[in-house]
């Protein structure tokens, strides 16, 4: 039996993606929006220390699931930031 590499797993344009994350050269808000929930990008944000999970669950008024994250960039000098982030997802799917 061969065995598949992970990197056999990964498009092409999420390892460049990954790659700039791990550079600098790409922030995580900056990710283009297909590639922000690609589980590959998502691992490696968090393994750079990049997204933290925060609160999720169910709100019951607005039928809606949401998971919240912190998000961490630089600011102009240089400094590490976060900024909370908020998905929602319809209850209805």
């Amino acid at each position: 039996m061969k065995a598949v590499s992970k990197s056999a797993k990964i498009s092409p344009e999420a390892e460049r993606i990954i790659k700039e994350l791990k550079s600098g050269e790409l922030e995580v808000r900056d990710v283009p929006e297909e590639f922000a929930l690609d589980s590959n990008v998502v691992k490696a944000e968090r393994k750079l220390g990049l997204r933290k999970s925060g609160h999720r669950g169910f709100d019951v008024i607005a039928q809606i699931f949401f998971v919240e994250e912190d998000w961490f960039h630089k600011d102009l000098s240089g400094n590490l930031v976060s900024r909370l982030h908020k998905m929602t997802f319809d209850s209805r799917l």
